[in-house]
């Protein structure tokens, strides 16, 4: 995929600053608040971390692809939120592509959470956050399919998904100029 000239490039590992080129997060930060950091505010902590290790994970060429995911990322957090079943639906289609016997025993305790409705809401410390984690695949692909599912479980629609208006586009570009002086 092409990039904007001037704008971060991905790759492997955190970058200093937006001219050293960065992870996936941090790209995503910086388009969404002009901040350079790997935990921007719009993904859901259960993304941030699954989307590190594929970007650190896959070869450089794969690595650009993660760009046509980056509008499916911005605003996860409020998406997803405290809504434990959401975010326990994605370890549960996470957990139920792999063939460990780890992942066999969540996919029956993750059944019997949500048939017996103890969704409450989640916190930091909630292990479903490092749950998704461990059941991810390294490569591009795996992540666009755990989007699709969110998709699916949030009833969220692609005219949902952050797009780059003219006013988005205009910002992205003056952060860009702010930088470089």
């Amino acid at each position: 995929m092409d990039v904007l000239e001037g704008m971060p490039q991905l790759r492997h590992g955190a970058g200093r600053d937006y001219k050293d080129g960065g992870c996936i997060m941090q790209v995503v930060s910086y388009l969404w608040d002009g901040q350079w950091t790997d935990h921007p505010e719009c993904v859901h902590p259960v993304l941030i971390n699954v989307c590190i290790s594929i970007n650190d994970h896959v070869n450089d060429v794969e690595r650009q692809k993660l760009w046509r995911l980056i509008p499916r990322l911005m605003n996860t957090r409020v998406l997803i939120g405290e809504h434990r079943e959401v975010a326990l639906r994605l370890v549960l289609w996470a957990a139920e592509q792999s063939t460990s016997a780890e992942a066999k025993l969540y996919v029956e305790t993750a059944n019997r959470i949500l048939s017996e409705g103890d969704l409450k809401p989640m916190g930091d410390g909630d292990s479903i956050f490092g749950s998704l984690s461990r059941f991810t695949q390294p490569n591009v692909g795996w992540l666009e399919k755990l989007l699709d599912e969110l998709d699916r479980v949030s009833g969220r629609t692609s005219e949902e998904y952050w797009t780059v208006n003219e006013e988005d586009l205009n910002k992205v570009c003056n952060l860009l100029e702010a930088a470089s002086r």
